[in-house]
């Protein structure tokens, strides 16, 4: 959900997913906030459980993506490295389906 949404500044689409549907032959819709905050345990990993989604259908491996976690998730931020591993694979079960 857009910022400007999610703030109150922007109604949101009518009907995005229908909207969305039309665009494409084939869609995955992925609740990812949902996701995040019921099944990883923090709302802020939402991105990971997008990226983990997106990552099904990129050419990328697998422990591609967890190399480049482990990187951006290193010295001070390494505490959160587990939670987004978690979501992260969330996401790639969801996508899948």
């Amino acid at each position: 959900m857009p910022v400007t949404v999610s703030s109150g500044q922007q109604q949101p689409v009518a009907d995005l997913d229908g909207e969305v549907a039309k665009a494409f032959k084939r869609l995955v819709l992925v609740d990812a906030m949902k996701i995040a905050v019921e099944k990883a345990g923090n709302a802020r990993t939402m991105n990971m459980v997008l990226a983990g989604a997106l990552s099904v259908w990129t050419p990328f491996k697998e422990e591609h993506w967890a190399m480049a976690m482990a990187e951006m998730l290193s010295g001070p931020k390494a505490k959160l490295l587990e939670v987004n591993r978690k979501a992260f694979e969330l996401g790639r079960e969801a996508a899948r389906g």
